[in-house]
């Protein structure tokens, strides 16, 4: 497979939309043919969908509970892992760009994040994201072998300054992609849960319960927040699809965030929680959160057959030409 040709492939297609909030016919004709272009460059194994169920509900709801990924012993593995590790001040790396150590930052700041390194090196993150079957519903999803373009993981502290991301809103990653959140904590309704509201994915239906075109403005934009975005997301025309995403620690959800959500603002201990997120391409955030990959030897002894698929689904996160 040349990766270079497709990635230079993909930016020609984009390059008359370059940005995932353009209007509807044009961001499901970019999407397409990324699609395409992807699954003419390289051979997908996972293309066949071993959990019909899951992968229906999943394309249907934007959402799906995965229940428990990690063990307790897998658990106790990762705190060991973090014990030592500096944190930034932000929910994403890198903050104001300052490593401090965990205590430090928690006593000041709502978010901890830790390093893009020290996530991928953890023990079990990067094997749960290459699961065959995380894989296999991922690749149902979007239709193409996905690429791998961030691993994160970050505390959610008790603090007055939330930000924005505890407001409805979207996510634009990409013209499609997924996030896979792991709770690391047991969360429950006062442990700040992620709260996403079912089918909001889908801008037809969006469309449809709003009477407005496709095309419409108020379809796709949610972000910056507003009260009238807040009225039309919950508690007006999907109240009863919204959904309080508790779990205990290992449980996980597959999530389309470009569907509208929040984190709670009832957070009254720590949380912890890691995401995944799969993509069609090298997209914008994957360059502002790993601008180049790492080498391979931040992930030796991990039990990980980098074969050309598992290569080009990592080659955001490591260098597999070094």
């Amino acid at each position: 497979m040349n990766i270079a040709a497709l990635e230079e492939k993909i930016q020609q297609i984009k390059s008359s939309n370059p940005e995932p909030t353009c209007h509807y016919a044009a961001k499901e004709k970019t999407t397409q043919d990324i699609i395409n272009a992807v699954n003419g460059a390289i051979d997908n194994r996972y293309s066949v969908c071993d959990s019909p169920g899951d992968c229906s509900t999943l394309r249907n709801q934007g959402m799906l509970n995965l229940g428990p990924l990690l063990t307790q012993e897998q658990l106790d593995d990762i705190d060991e892992f973090l014990f030592d590790k500096r944190v930034y001040n932000s929910h994403v790396p890198y903050g104001d760009g300052t490593p401090r150590i965990l205590k430090e930052s928690t006593d000041h700041f709502p978010f901890s994040c830790y390093s893009p390194a020290d996530v991928i090196a953890c023990p079990h993150l990067l094997e749960v994201a290459l699961d065959s079957r995380i894989l296999g519903l991922v690749s149902d999803y979007l239709k193409c072998l996905p690429t791998l373009y961030s691993m994160n993981m970050w505390w959610s502290v008790p603090h007055p300054k939330t930000g924005g991301i505890k407001q409805w809103h979207r996510d634009y990653d990409d013209f499609k992609f997924l996030a896979l959140f792991i709770y690391l904590r047991d969360v429950d309704e006062e442990t700040g849960p992620h709260v996403f509201v079912r089918f909001t994915h889908d801008q037809q239906v969006f469309a449809d319960r709003k009477n407005l075109a496709l095309d419409d403005p108020a379809v796709r934009s949610i972000f910056p927040p507003s009260p009238d975005t807040t009225l039309l997301a919950s508690e007006n025309l999907f109240a009863d699809d919204i959904n309080i995403l508790t779990g205990s620690a290992g449980d996980a959800y597959l999530l389309d965030t470009y569907g509208v959500h929040k984190g709670s603002e009832r957070l009254n201990k720590f949380r912890l929680v890691l995401w995944l997120r799969y993509g069609l391409h090298r997209n914008g955030p994957s360059m502002a959160q790993i601008p180049k990959p790492f080498s391979l030897d931040l992930v030796k002894g991990k039990d990980i057959d980098f074969d050309p698929t598992m290569q080009y689904v990592t080659r955001i996160l490591l260098d597999h030409n070094a």
